[in-house]
C-alpha cells in the first residue's frame, strides 16, 4: 500500500528545490533523448503542425496563434495521449505559470502567483466547446474527478493566461481554459479504455462516433472507483493512519454531441462522490461520514452560418449544479462530555443547488477593408441559487435534536461586447475591444462593470513576433461571498509583453514579461473563528495584490521525432508588503517524449516548484521536485494501445499549501490547525485502449 507521510518534505541539496534536485531530474530526462528513436509517425505532430493549429478562444473566431491578440498555449490530443494525463489538473500543471494544489477534496488552480485564500477556481473561466463550466453558486470550476468531461474526449485545450473579460465577462480574470472536444470524424468507430492503478483504482470508458456527410455524432460513458489510500496525519492522529475508505472516490460521466449542417447539440453530465480523510471544517479526521458529492449537467444548442461578409453564431445553454456535503463535528463530543457527562455527536449536512439558462448571439463582420469587427450580446438567468444546512445532534447514534437553515436567491446578468481587429499592414495589427456587464440580483451584488482590451501584434519577420497586451477583468461577489457581509466587486488589470522567436524549423522560444494588479480581492475574514463557527464564512475586501514576473518557454523537435519542452517562471507577488500564501516565486518544468522501435515510446515530465507560505503567512511550505514517467506501445493493425505510468516516480515527499487553514478540536481545551497537507508518493497506473 502506498503511504503518504506528513513529515517535513525532503529538499534536494543545499541549493534548494530549483538546484541539485531539479537539475538532476531534468538532466536525466534530456540525457535520455540521445537514445535511438524511430522515424515512424507514431502520434506525431511536428512543431510546424502544432503552431498552425487554429485557435478560437482569444476572440471567439478562428485565428492563427501568431496573429491572436493574446498569449495562447495549446495542448493537443497528441499531448494527452503521450503523457497519459488522467484529468485536467494533470494537463494544466505542465503549462508555464500554472500550478495546481490539492486538499484531497478538490484541486485548486493558481496562475502566475495569483491564488487568493479560499479561491475555488472562481477567477479562472473554464469552457467546454465555448460553454461555461463555472457554476452559479460559488462561481467555481472543478479540475479533478469532479470535472464532468473525460480528457480522452478532448481534441485540444486552448489556454490564455491573463484577463479575458472583454469577451467572456465574469470569472475570466486570471485566465481562460477552453476544451475543444473530438468530433465524429476523429472517432469513425468505437473506443474502449480500461485503467487500473494504485489503491484499487479502476476505470472504464466506452466511446464512439461517426461522420456521414455533414452529420456527426459522439457518445461516451465512463466510470471510476478508487477505494483510496491510508495516510499519516501526525498533527491530528499521531498514533494511527486514516482508514483507506475515508479517501475513496467514485464518479460517472456521460457525454453526447450531434451536429448537422450549422447545428450542434451537446450534453455533458458528471456525478462524483468523494470521501474526505483530512478533517475539513472542524470535522473528525478520517471519519467515514465526511464526504462531498458534486453533480454537473450542462447542455447547449448552437447554430452558426456564414454571411456575405462574415459569420454568425447563436447559442442557447443551460446548466445544473448540485452539491452536498456531510461531516461529523469534532467540537461537540468534547464539549458535551465536559458539560453533560456524555458524548453527543453533531452531524452537519449542507446542500447547494444551482440552475441557470441563457443565450448569446454574436456576429463577425469583415466587410470593411482590413477590419474584423465582432459584436455580441449574452444573457444568463440564475433561476436557482439555494443553500441548505442541517445540524443533527445524536447520542449513541440516536437523533435527539436537529436544526435547519435555508437561503435562496436568484439573479441575472446581461453583457454587451464589441471588438475590432485592425490589420494596419501585413506585419502590424491592433485589436481594441470592450464589454459592459450588468449584474442584477436584488442585493449587494448588483453592479455594472466595464472591461476594456487593447493589444498590438507586430511580426518583425517570419521568425519573430512581438505582442503588447492590456486588459482588465471584473468579478462581482458570488452568493456565498455576500451571505454574511456585503463586499465590493474585485477587478484585475493585466499588462503583458510577449516575444516569440522561431529559432529554426524545429525550435521556438517564447518570453513573456507581465504585471498584474488585483484590486479589492474578495477574501475570507482572517479574524473569524473557524472552530467555534464552522460552516459560516464571512468575506471582506483585502489589500491589493501586485504581481510582476516573467516566463520563458522552449518547444523543440529533436531529431528522430523526439519532442522536448522546457519552461521557467519567476514571480514577485506582494500584498500589504509581503508575499501572500500559495505564491511560489519560481517554477521549472520539462516534458520529453521519445519514440523508439517503431511502436514504442517513452515519456517523462519534471516539475520543480520553490517554497511558498501558508496559514496567513505563519507557516512555510518547502519546495519540491517530482518526475512522472511513462512507457507506451501501440499496434495500429490491432487498434491497441497500452501505457504504463509512474506518477512521482522517485517517491518524493512533499506538501501542498491549503487554501485556508483547517482547524479541529482534539481535546476539551485544545485545537490544532493544519496549513499544509502531504501529497501522494509514488503511484502507478496501467491503461489499455482499444479502437474498433
Amino acid at each position: 500500500m502506498t503511504q503518504t507521510r506528513s513529515r517535513r518534505p525532503r529538499v534536494c541539496g543545499r541549493t534548494g528545490v530549483l538546484g541539485d534536485c531539479a537539475l538532476t531530474v531534468l538532466g536525466a530526462l534530456f540525457f535520455s533523448a540521445t537514445a535511438q528513436a524511430s522515424e515512424s509517425e507514431l502520434l506525431s505532430l511536428s512543431l510546424e503542425d502544432l503552431l498552425n493549429v487554429p485557435i478560437s478562444t482569444a476572440s471567439t473566431y478562428s485565428q492563427s496563434q501568431a496573429s491572436a491578440p493574446a498569449n495562447v498555449i495549446v495542448l493537443t490530443a497528441q499531448d494527452i495521449r503521450r503523457y497519459g494525463w488522467k484529468d485536467l489538473a494533470d494537463a494544466l500543471r505542465t503549462v508555464p505559470g500554472f500550478q495546481a494544489t490539492s486538499d484531497r477534496r478538490y484541486q485548486y488552480l493558481g496562475i502566475r502567483g495569483m491564488m487568493p485564500p479560499k479561491d475555488v477556481n472562481s477567477r479562472v473561466l473554464i469552457l467546454i466547446n465555448g460553454q461555461r463550466v463555472n457554476e452559479n453558486i460559488y462561481g467555481s470550476a472543478v479540475l479533478g474527478g469532479a470535472f464532468p468531461l473525460d480528457l480522452a474526449l478532448v481534441d485540444r485545450i486552448e489556454i490564455i493566461p491573463g484577463s479575458g473579460s472583454a469577451i467572456y465577462g465574469g470569472n475570466a480574470m486570471f485566465g481562460i481554459v477552453n476544451l475543444i472536444t473530438r468530433t465524429g470524424r476523429d472517432f469513425s468507430g468505437g473506443e474502449a479504455e480500461v485503467t487500473l492503478g494504485t489503491h484499487g483504482r479502476k476505470s472504464l470508458r466506452l466511446s464512439g462516433g461517426q461522420a456521414s456527410g455533414d452529420t456527426e455524432w459522439v457518445l461516451s460513458a465512463s466510470g471510476l472507483h478508487d477505494r483510496g489510500g491510508s495516510y499519516w496525519l501526525r498533527d491530528f492522529r499521531p498514533d494511527s493512519m486514516t482508514p483507506a475508505a475515508s479517501d475513496a472516490e467514485n464518479w460517472k460521466r456521460l457525454f453526447g454531441q450531434w451536429s448537422q449542417g450549422g447545428w450542434t447539440a451537446q450534453l455533458i453530465h458528471g456525478n462524483r462522490l468523494k470521501h474526505v480523510p483530512t478533517g475539513p471544517d472542524s470535522s473528525i479526521t478520517g471519519d467515514p461520514y465526511n464526504r462531498d458529492r458534486d453533480i454537473y449537467t450542462l447542455g447547449q444548442l448552437q447554430y452558426e452560418r456564414p454571411l456575405d461578409n462574415g459569420w454568425m453564431t447563436s447559442r442557447l445553454f443551460l446548466g445544473q449544479f448540485d452539491f452536498s456535503n456531510g461531516r461529523r463535528d469534532s467540537f461537540y463530543p468534547m464539549l458535551t462530555e465536559a458539560v453533560l457527562g456524555r458524548r453527543v455527536d453533531k452531524y452537519v449536512d449542507s446542500e447547494a443547488s444551482g440552475r441557470w439558462w441563457g443565450g448569446d448571439h454574436r456576429v463577425l463582420y469583415t466587410g470593411f477593408a482590413h477590419h474584423s469587427l465582432l459584436m455580441g450580446v449574452e444573457f444568463q438567468a440564475d433561476t436557482r441559487q439555494s443553500f441548505r444546512m442541517r445540524d443533527t445532534l445524536a447520542a449513541r447514534g440516536i437523533p435527539i435534536a436537529d436544526e435547519e437553515s435555508t437561503d435562496a436567491t436568484q439573479g441575472k446578468r446581461v453583457g454587451l461586447y464589441a471588438q475590432d481587429e485592425w490589420k494596419i499592414s501585413e506585419r502590424f495589427s491592433v485589436t481594441l475591444g470592450g464589454r459592459v456587464d450588468r449584474y442584477m440580483a436584488g442585493d449587494s451584488r448588483d453592479a455594472t462593470g466595464f472591461s476594456p482590451r487593447l493589444s498590438a501584434v507586430y511580426a518583425y519577420s517570419t521568425a519573430q513576433t512581438f505582442k503588447l497586451i492590456y486588459g482588465t477583468a471584473y468579478r462581482p461577489a458570488s452568493p456565498t461571498e455576500v451571505k454574511y457581509n456585503p463586499v465590493r466587486p474585485e477587478r484585475v488589470r493585466n499588462l503583458e509583453a510577449l516575444w516569440q522567436h522561431r529559432y529554426s524549423p524545429s525550435a521556438q522560444g517564447s518570453l513573456s514579461l507581465y504585471h498584474d494588479v488585483l484590486s479589492h480581492p474578495i477574501e475570507p475574514d482572517p479574524s473569524f473563528d473557524l472552530v467555534a463557527k464552522a460552516g459560516e464564512d464571512p468575506s471582506l475586501n483585502g489589500a491589493p495584490v501586485r504581481v510582476t514576473g516573467l516566463e520563458y518557454s522552449l518547444l523543440y523537435n529533436l531529431p528522430r521525432r523526439i519532442d522536448a519542452r522546457l519552461s521557467y517562471t519567476w514571480n514577485r507577488v506582494r500584498q500589504a508588503g509581503q508575499a501572500p500564501d500559495r505564491a511560489p516565486a519560481q517554477a521549472l518544468k520539462a516534458n520529453l517524449w521519445v519514440p523508439f522501435m517503431e511502436r514504442w515510446w517513452f515519456s517523462a515530465e519534471a516539475q520543480a516548484v520553490s517554497a511558498s507560505r501558508a496559514g496567513q503567512g505563519t507557516d512555510r511550505v518547502a519546495g519540491h521536485a517530482i518526475a512522472n514517467l511513462g512507457l507506451g506501445y501501440t499496434h495500429p493493425g490491432l487498434g491497441l494501445t497500452v501505457q504504463a505510468l509512474l506518477a512521482n516516480a522517485f517517491d518524493q515527499r512533499y506538501n501542498d499549501p491549503l487554501s485556508r487553514p483547517t482547524s479541529q478540536v482534539v481535546g476539551p481545551e485544545n485545537s490544532v490547525t493544519r496549513t499544509q497537507l502531504p501529497q501522494d508518493g509514488r503511484t502507478w497506473s496501467l491503461r489499455l485502449t482499444k479502437t474498433f
